[in-house]
């Protein structure tokens, strides 16, 4: 990962470009195996609350992540983290995700809570070598059969 630069930026939903947000959508779209609806992405566009960050080099889009943010209460909820396919397993998830806690501290948050889905198996090693901590297991939090780890990591 020596060799990894990064081009990062988080912000609110409320100050997000059309165009911002229709590159998320595309992209949670094609690799998130939940994605949200258009819906979606413009309900959060409506909050407050919502922040989102990406990560680019110089041509393009390699991850992005999404929070639900309530600063008052010290504490973020990761809704979304999504690294391209082709990128995973060189360093982009975790240098990104170094930023998204490094600015989070920033804003006073103490907590950051997620759930993942039990079988997926490098996410899991991914938030626990980040430092995340199992609180409960959510069944059929995904649907029928398809459990959810409920996480949590103090900053």
């Amino acid at each position: 990962m020596s060799g990894l630069s990064l081009k990062y930026q988080m912000k609110s939903f409320k100050s997000a470009k059309k165009s911002e947000l229709e590159s998320l959508c595309s992209f949670d779209s094609l690799y998130f195996p939940l994605p949200w609806s258009q819906a979606q992405w413009l309900e959060s566009q409506a909050s407050q609350e919502y922040y989102f960050s990406t990560s680019h080099d110089d041509k393009e889009l390699l991850a992005f992540s999404v929070y639900l943010v309530r600063p008052s209460d010290s504490f973020a909820h990761l809704l979304k983290i999504l690294v391209v396919p082709d990128d995973r397993k060189r360093g982009v998830g975790r240098q990104h995700f170094l930023h998204d806690k490094n600015h989070l501290k920033k804003q006073m948050i103490k907590q950051v809570y997620l759930e993942v889905e039990t079988s997926n198996g490098d996410a899991l090693s991914f938030y626990h070598s980040a430092g995340f901590e199992r609180l409960v297991e959510k069944k059929n939090f995904y649907g029928a059969e398809r459990h959810a780890a409920s996480m949590s990591l103090s900053l």
